[in-house]
């Protein structure tokens, strides 16, 4: 089953999209356009925040320790917390997510 959704996978990211005039949507390669974004014409609304306004606004609206946020038992974030720190608490990127997972 990995192996048919790996294919899958890899057919839809590393193949050009078929142009429908009736939706406005990319048509590029999708792994190229992740990976080179200004040559498909991306543009950046990115917006420059400093880490103690954005501290400052999670504390307001988003306290870690709020009900919202316990997503898993506690027993069960122990031990995959343990799991985690026996790995070397490795950096989770896009590169690494699925090896880590």
């Amino acid at each position: 089953m990995q192996s048919k959704l790996d294919e899958y996978c890899f057919m839809h990211n590393t193949s050009k999209p078929c142009k429908d005039r009736k939706k406005l949507l990319p048509t590029a390669i999708p792994e190229l356009a992740l990976h080179h974004p200004k040559r498909y014409g991306a543009l950046s609304f990115k917006v420059s925040v400093s880490e103690d306004e954005l501290q400052e606004v999670e504390q307001l609206y988003a306290p870690p320790e709020h009900e919202v946020f316990k997503l898993v038992p506690t027993f069960f974030k122990w031990a995959i917390e343990s799991c985690y720190f026996d790995m070397g608490s490795p950096t989770i990127m896009l590169q690494t997510f699925w090896t880590i997972y």
